[in-house]
C-alpha cells in the first residue's frame, strides 16, 4: 500500500484570513447528489469566495459566480472545516484513489508574528470518487489505512497559521533565518 499527498498546499485554500482569535470555519464541502452524472466535490473557500472542484482527476479553481452556477440543486453538503491539508493519493494494488483531507477540529495554541497558530485535533478523509451516503459515521465506516492515518494526524502534534486581520499568514516551514531571507515555503518539512 502506498500512501501520499498529491498536492501539499491548495492555493488560496492554504492560508486564511481571519479577524479573530477564534478559527472559522472557513471552508464547506459539497458532493454531487445526482448518480447519473460524474461524481465530484466541491470545496468553497467561504472567506474570499473562491472554490475548487474536483471532478475526474482533475482540479478546477472557480470564482463565486461560477460556483453558485455549478453547485445549483445538484451539489449537497457534507460538512464545513476550518481548513484543507490536500489531497491523498492511496495506491492499493493497482487502483489510485483520491482523497480530501480537512481540519474538522482544532484549538489556537498562540498568536505569533501576526498569525494565529492553531493545533489540529481532528481531521476528515472525504473521497473524490465515491458518494458519501447522509448516514456516514466516521468511526464505523472508515477503512483501516484510514483509522490508522486519522490517528497520526489527530494526535494533537500538526500545527496550522491563519493570518490576523488582512496580513499574510505566517509560513509554519519557515525558520527564522530563512524568514528573513525569503518567503518561499521550505517543501523539505512537508510528507
Amino acid at each position: 500500500v502506498n500512501i501520499g499527498i498529491v498536492r501539499r498546499r491548495i492555493g488560496v485554500f492554504g492560508k486564511q484570513r481571519l479577524g479573530s482569535a477564534m478559527a472559522s470555519l472557513a471552508f464547506r464541502v459539497y458532493q454531487k447528489t445526482n448518480p447519473d452524472q460524474d461524481f465530484a466535490i466541491l470545496l468553497e473557500n467561504k472567506k474570499t469566495k473562491n472554490s475548487l472542484l474536483f471532478q475526474a482527476g482533475t482540479v478546477a479553481t472557480l470564482s463565486q459566480p461560477e460556483t453558485d452556477a455549478v453547485r445549483g440543486d445538484h451539489y449537497g453538503r457534507i460538512l464545513d472545516a476550518y481548513g484543507c491539508l490536500g489531497v491523498l493519493q492511496y495506491c492499493p494494488r493497482e487502483n489510485t484513489e483520491l482523497y480530501l483531507v480537512v481540519i474538522t477540529r482544532c484549538m489556537k495554541v498562540c498568536s505569533f508574528l501576526g498569525s494565529y497558530i492553531y493545533k489540529i485535533q481532528e481531521i476528515d478523509i472525504i473521497s473524490l470518487s465515491h458518494i458519501r451516503p447522509s448516514n456516514y459515521k466516521p468511526q464505523n465506516d472508515d477503512e483501516g489505512w484510514m483509522k490508522e492515518l486519522k490517528k497520526i494526524l489527530n494526535n494533537e502534534t500538526f500545527y496550522f497559521s491563519a493570518a490576523q486581520g488582512g496580513a499574510e499568514s505566517l509560513d509554519l516551514t519557515l525558520c527564522a533565518q530563512r524568514r528573513d531571507k525569503t518567503n518561499k515555503t521550505d517543501n523539505r518539512f512537508f510528507w
